[in-house]
């Protein structure tokens, strides 16, 4: 699908075919391209095309990325748009050394966070244990998410009963670091009938210490979704158990439209799908991309009513038919109503 083509004068670089028949020659024709056309985009992506130019060409960090799409999405699209977003995040940190993503997880200790750690890892870096709590303070884990650089802070339980809640804060402070972090991963089994009043404490301690603009770029992970068999009382727990810790947080920070806003996201680290069948590695990759902090990644620019990202109100279309399955974000950086994805001024999303 690629051979040697010429550029400058006595230079040489691999020519990629997509399609089979039209010559790429940069990465970003290629994102582009795989905006145009999704679906030949998908299909370079599943046969391992698109990776083996990208080792070709010397960038074997965003092969990476492409290899590890394909392994999280749940269909060919859904990869294809996993790949795109996670390689130019992987150039923008490319340029920044020492940067990485940085998340953060919250929850009262044995609900799952270090197994999903390891799920996001592909590797066991964080200790698990089955019956017990092992997670004695913060542990922080060097990893690649999709192929990207990231940092993970590891907490303990908050408000566990032992009166450390200060310490634990001072602690997730000091790992977390100067530049902050990118996303806020709160954590809580889905088989739980009630928001425990140690989880109210948890919401409290996190909106006290970071802020009520913490949640606009955070996530609810519901563990243990093979707790329950059936697809359908799967998905009416999910529904039940979702509305009372939204109102939780609402309460807290007097800020329903923010709570409403929270992605849940189910899962089960002892398999690659959920009782409906639906794998959820891919959904929570996409969910972490919808709501990496503005400030923390400068991947995302405004400042608006909806967490500083008025920028994700403007999507690329590239045809005046319906859009394909998953839309291409436009991030405007420089000049005003340019698409820094492909090139083109962006058309404000229909309402």
């Amino acid at each position: 699908m690629y051979a040697f083509g010429t550029g400058r004068a006595e230079e040489r670089f691999p020519v990629f075919k997509f399609g089979g028949t039209t010559p790429v020659r940069t990465f970003d024709e290629l994102l582009q391209y795989c905006a145009k056309s999704p679906d030949v985009g998908a299909n370079h992506l599943a046969t391992g095309d698109t990776e083996r130019w990208l080792k070709s060409c010397g960038r074997s960090d965003l092969a990476h990325v492409a290899s590890e799409s394909r392994r999280a999405g749940a269909d060919h699209l859904e990869a294809l748009y996993l790949f795109v977003e996670f390689s130019r995040m992987q150039n923008y940190l490319r340029r920044m050394p020492g940067r990485r993503l940085s998340i953060l997880t919250i929850g009262r200790t044995g609900v799952g966070k270090s197994s999903m750690i390891n799920t996001l890892a592909g590797r066991d870096v964080a200790d698990t244990g089955a019956a017990v709590p092992v997670t004695a303070r913060v542990h922080s884990y060097e990893i690649r998410i999709n192929g990207v650089p990231s940092r993970i802070v590891d907490t303990p339980g908050l408000c566990d009963g032992k009166n450390l809640n200060d310490s634990y804060m001072d602690w997730i402070r000091s790992d977390v670091g100067r530049l902050g972090v990118d996303c806020v991963l709160f954590f809580t089994p889905l088989y739980d009938t009630r928001v425990r009043t140690d989880e109210i404490e948890a919401i409290e301690k996190i909106s006290m210490t970071f802020g009520v603009n913490v949640w606009r770029r955070s996530l609810v992970i519901l563990t243990f979704s093979d707790y329950f068999h059936d697809a359908a009382l799967y998905a009416a727990k999910v529904e039940r158990r979702s509305a009372p810790i939204k109102e939780a947080i609402a309460t807290t920070i007097s800020g329903p439209l923010i709570a409403d806003a929270i992605p849940f996201i189910s899962l089960t680290n002892e398999q690659e799908v959920n009782p409906d069948g639906c794998r959820w590695l891919g959904k929570l990759h996409l969910a972490l991309l919808d709501r990496m902090a503005p400030e923390g990644t400068s991947l995302f620019y405004g400042a608006g009513p909806d967490g500083g990202r008025d920028d994700t109100r403007f999507r690329c279309y590239w045809n005046d038919g319906d859009p394909p399955p998953y839309r291409f974000i436009c991030r405007s950086a420089g000049m005003a109503g340019s698409c820094n994805f492909c090139g083109l001024r962006y058309k404000k999303r229909p309402p």
